[in-house]
């Protein structure tokens, strides 16, 4: 799995090169950006590649979730594509986790 890391001052932006976060590659997501976490708790992932997730993924998003906040950080969604917004959106994750529409919106809600 390749996953890309951007770090813009202290967020660090993960974009997974994936179209789909299922049950063959959620668990080593979660090991991959679990070890990231401690070190860099501002995260933003980037969904745009993935056009599908199942609730493996959703697992996984959830528990890097847990450790960026036990880190003192958060996790914030962004380039959401549709299919994967009406999941986020049917299993309320949109109440826990900021979604936005672009990246540097993600990025700079930091600052506010």
């Amino acid at each position: 799995m390749h996953v890309e890391i951007e770090t813009r001052g202290e967020v660090n932006i993960v974009r997974p090169d994936l179209d789909a976060i299922d049950a063959s590659n959620a668990k080593e997501l979660k090991r991959h950006l679990g070890e990231l976490a401690p070190r860099h708790p501002r995260m933003v992932l980037d969904l745009e590649q993935v056009g599908f997730l199942d609730s493996s993924g959703l697992g996984a998003i959830l528990s890097v979730l847990r450790k960026v906040t036990a880190a003192g950080g958060d996790l914030k969604l962004c380039n959401v594509t549709p299919p994967v917004r009406a999941l986020l959106e049917m299993v309320r994750l949109h109440r826990i986790v900021e979604i936005f529409e672009g990246l540097d919106d993600a990025v700079r809600s930091w600052d506010q």
